[in-house]
């Protein structure tokens, strides 16, 4: 998944730092909407994204120079929503008693702890693969995972997909039941249980990015 958060450099630049599975190689990018947005990929420590950055150092202020806020202030937090549609279960939810971006996070949370579990219950019965126990969290970098206490753990922002990318992610958790790994045995425990499972899986992270808005993907100060 490709959650964001605020970070603030050596040399003062503000930054947006994501983490990303899917990502090859370190990259740094610029807009003057978002400022700087440097992408991690697996495995890639922040002491190294530091050195990254540091290397970039004339790049970076060239951005600075021609940047409207500057890229020694932090960025705005996004105006945060009065109201969220939710993809997973085609409800509106009213958040306008949200005070920040915190607590809209917690909101969307303690919302989706209401909807995820059953949702689990459901496929763990059709599929017979158990599970003893669902969290919902707020997790910066999974969308899910499955423990040896057979404990599934949901990331709030699956409220936010449309309800066959939630599918794949509990059918894909449950898979974990028998196979503690991504072993060519887990592979094809899920595709029997969900066609298509590698494909879905390839594409999950470039949908879920085209359709996460910003305020779900920042990460509160």
């Amino acid at each position: 998944m490709a959650l964001e958060s605020q970070h603030r450099s050596q040399r003062g630049w503000h930054y947006t730092l994501r983490r990303s599975r899917r990502a090859r190689r370190l990259r740094l990018q610029y807009s003057p909407d978002r400022g700087l947005l440097l992408v991690l990929p697996s495995g890639v420590s922040r002491a190294d994204a530091e050195a990254f950055l540091l290397a970039q150092d004339a790049w970076v202020s060239a951005c600075h120079g021609a940047d409207p806020q500057g890229l020694d202030q932090p960025r705005r937090e996004p105006v945060l929503p009065m109201q969220v549609d939710l993809a997973a279960t085609g409800e509106s939810l009213d958040v306008s008693a949200a005070a920040d971006l915190r607590s809209l996070h917690e909101l969307m949370r303690l919302h989706a702890t209401q909807v995820l579990p059953a949702w689990v219950a459901r496929l763990s019965e059709k599929t017979g693969l158990p599970v003893s126990r669902v969290s919902v969290r707020n997790q910066r970098s999974r969308w899910g995972s499955y423990s040896s206490k057979r404990t599934m753990s949901l990331n709030w922002r699956l409220l936010l997909m449309p309800p066959d990318m939630v599918e794949y992610v509990i059918l894909h958790e449950l898979a974990h039941s028998r196979h503690l790994n991504h072993s060519a045995e887990f592979w094809c425990e899920l595709e029997a249980i969900c066609e298509g499972a590698r494909e879905r899986d390839r594409a999950f992270d470039r949908r879920a990015a085209d359709l996460l808005p910003r305020w779900s993907r920042t990460w509160p100060a």
